[in-house]
């Protein structure tokens, strides 16, 4: 666990401009033009590293149909008036990005860090993770071959059964730092690591190995 606690402990942002927005939030130029034109670079910096962005509600649902950016990501133009919170599309039209979503309060995180910590430590260490609001956590990263959206682990909880861990992949979307409540925690969003198949498939089967049911 030791290993976990000091990547774990290196805080990274998902961009140069991730500082900024910090740096607006601590500097006292409170102006909406100003935010308005960090934030659009954030989410321009993003299309152009090749992630398919929306914009998202409160209730983390998409503004409006998404169903284009799919197959086709947003030009900064068609986004310059977007604001947080911001998702990313999963899947091909992202460059094959693949977020495990740690619900159920994070609560299997640390047993799959272990696992894949001790068969893997350069790739766990080389993997995006970013805690939710939720206390969950998010871990990305680009994989070489389409994985769709799956329940991975489901565990017992009060009587009831609960699903812990998922991917968001092909047809799914995740929300991102800077989104509020949504922090960085290890590596650089945009440069996510590409791994191959056998060390895609050992993340997932971690997790399936965590299920309870």
């Amino acid at each position: 666990m030791a290993g976990w606690k000091k990547s774990y402990e290196k805080m990274a942002g998902s961009g140069q401009n991730v500082g900024k927005i910090n740096h607006w939030k601590t500097s006292g130029a409170n102006t909406k033009a100003i935010r308005g034109r960090i934030m659009n670079q954030i989410i321009t910096d993003y299309l152009v590293a090749g992630f398919s962005i929306i914009p998202v509600g409160s209730d983390k649902r998409p503004l409006f149909s998404w169903q284009a950016y799919q197959t086709t990501p947003a030009t900064p133009e068609e986004a310059k008036n977007w604001n947080l919170p911001i998702a990313c599309i999963g899947g091909a039209v992202s460059g094959g990005v693949i977020c495990i979503d740690f619900d159920d309060l994070g609560s299997q995180f640390r047993k799959w860090w272990s696992i894949v910590h001790q068969n893997d430590t350069k790739l766990s260490k080389s993997l995006y993770i970013q805690q939710t609001p939720s206390g969950g956590y998010h871990v990305c990263f680009r994989a070489s071959y389409p994985i769709r959206n799956e329940k991975l682990a489901i565990i017992k909880k009060d009587g009831k059964n609960v699903c812990a861990i998922e991917t968001r992949g092909e047809g799914g979307y995740f929300l991102i730092a800077p989104s509020v409540g949504y922090v960085a925690k290890q590596g650089n969003f945009i440069e996510m690591p590409v791994i191959d198949a056998d060390s895609a498939d050992m993340l997932i089967s971690a997790a399936k190995s965590l299920t309870e049911v």
